[in-house]
């Protein structure tokens, strides 16, 4: 795949539903935990159901104008379109909370390297992911200097329902 032509740019609010779409598509792919009750129903029916609704909409516009955030919610275009992106949200503590998410078709092939990269030298802040702890991606973000928090955590939905998580951090 030629990836010459992506061009990597921050967010705006264009780009709200495309970025939310790419999200929940990663969610359903990698988040079904019927141990925890995250089944593949309750991901798509419920926790990343498309499309986008109100709410999500009405939360990734207020990361875009918050100003400790700006410019740092940044998405990756090839040929005008939107294949990926960092979300990031910048805690009261100066911690930057993201997370990188690909279109599918284009995992594997450099596109979330080059968000990251690009997040990682445009800031200064120490960052964060908190990821689901059985997400392969943990391995992504090891490659980027993250390092793993010992502890599990459980994040939970409603109802009893949770999924396992874990924190990454990348320290400066």
């Amino acid at each position: 795949m030629d990836l010459t032509q992506l061009v990597i740019r921050p967010a705006t609010k264009d780009d709200t539903l495309k970025v939310q779409e790419i999200r929940k598509r990663a969610w359903q792919a990698r988040y079904v935990n019927p141990e925890s009750g995250v089944t593949q129903k309750l991901l798509t029916t419920s926790l990343a159901k498309l499309p986008p609704d109100h709410n999500d909409i009405k939360h990734y516009h207020a990361m875009l104008n918050k100003p400790l955030n700006k410019n740092k919610n940044l998405v990756a275009t090839l040929n005008g379109q939107v294949i990926g992106t960092v979300c990031y949200d910048s805690l009261e503590s100066g911690i930057g909370d993201i997370g990188v998410f690909v279109a599918d078709g284009f995992n594997d092939k450099g596109v979330g390297d080059k968000l990251l990269d690009k997040l990682i030298a445009d800031t200064d802040n120490p960052l964060q992911v908190i990821i689901f702890a059985k997400n392969p991606s943990r391995e992504f973000y090891k490659r980027h200097g993250f390092v793993e928090d010992d502890k599990e955590e459980r994040h939970y939905f409603r109802d009893g329902v949770y999924l396992p998580t874990q924190t990454l951090k990348l320290s400066r």
